[in-house]
């Protein structure tokens, strides 16, 4: 008859124990490998790092667009006396005047705070436009010329039909037309989105982004395709967006081909990838 040792009552506890910890190591170690795989591709030791300039293939740049600021004197009492819009360029400026009767009722101000009179002008320019800044009466002057600094300004006003009351109203169709005039790179969210990527060596995406801004375009962004190529110009556009009267009218404008991208992740954003043949490269 075959007699089996006694096991000590502490190995019986450990036993369980230790299988338990072997099975949570064996559910553990492929989420660990994808971990350290991560780690690995987003780890620079013991590489060396080349910066990136614009004219390299892959650079990429945000876009800054032209700063917009409203300048608005009220006389000691609040009444509003004067609007103006500096739009401040690289080398050029442009102070748009607002006629103040816009805001009138039978020949009487209305009383609407500056924070109205921006939101109102926003949406009337499709402009995004910088906090106003209020001045007391004959402040403008000096203000304009502190914004504007050596750039050659231009001084311009708000285009206005009048009404059968003799009252004003903003002349939309005029208004985009001095818009992409004199704001190089405007902004708003009801313009199209696009990112403009240069797939041509030897071109300078900032005439590309300036181009399209002075079409009405908002640039977010620019840059370089990873591989310089003779591939034609293509938008990509989010579904979101693939019935976008505005994108067809920039697939037009740059007489280029669409590709619907249905895995797009921002759904407000067309991605131009400029080639050769598009019009905007001499």
């Amino acid at each position: 008859m075959l007699a089996f040792p006694d096991v000590d009552p502490n190995r019986r506890i450990f036993m369980p124990v230790f299988a338990l910890a072997e099975v949570v190591l064996a559910i553990a170690v492929p989420f660990l490998m994808i971990a350290g795989y991560h780690a690995f591709l987003n780890s620079e030791a013991g590489t060396v790092v080349q910066e990136v300039t614009a004219v390299d293939p892959g650079f990429r740049t945000l876009v800054q667009h032209t700063q917009v600021v409203p300048l608005i004197e009220r006389s000691a009492a609040g009444e509003l006396r004067e609007i103006s819009l500096v739009a401040v360029s690289q080398d050029s400026a442009a102070s748009i005047n607002v006629p103040v009767e816009l805001y009138e009722v039978d020949s009487t101000l209305v009383d609407v705070s500056d924070q109205q009179l921006v939101a109102d002008l926003s949406e009337t320019l499709r402009l995004d436009l910088d906090d106003p800044v209020a001045l007391s009466i004959g402040g403008t002057t000096a203000v304009v010329s502190q914004l504007v600094g050596e750039a050659q300004l231009t001084s311009l006003e708000l285009p206005t039909s009048e009404l059968d009351n003799g009252g004003l109203v903003v002349d939309a169709e005029l208004v985009e037309s001095l818009v992409v005039a004199n704001v190089a790179l405007p902004a708003h969210e009801s313009r199209l989105n696009v990112a403009v990527i240069n797939q041509v060596a030897g071109v300078e995406f900032d005439s590309l982004v300036n181009q399209l801004g002075s079409q009405g375009f908002q640039v977010q962004e620019a840059g370089n395709a990873t591989i310089f190529s003779a591939d034609p110009t293509v938008l990509t556009v989010p579904t979101a967006l693939a019935d976008s009267v505005e994108v067809e009218r920039l697939a037009n404008l740059l007489d280029a081909g669409i590709l619907i991208d249905d895995l797009a992740v921002d759904q407000t954003l067309v991605t131009v990838l400029v080639g050769a043949d598009s019009g905007l490269i001499d």
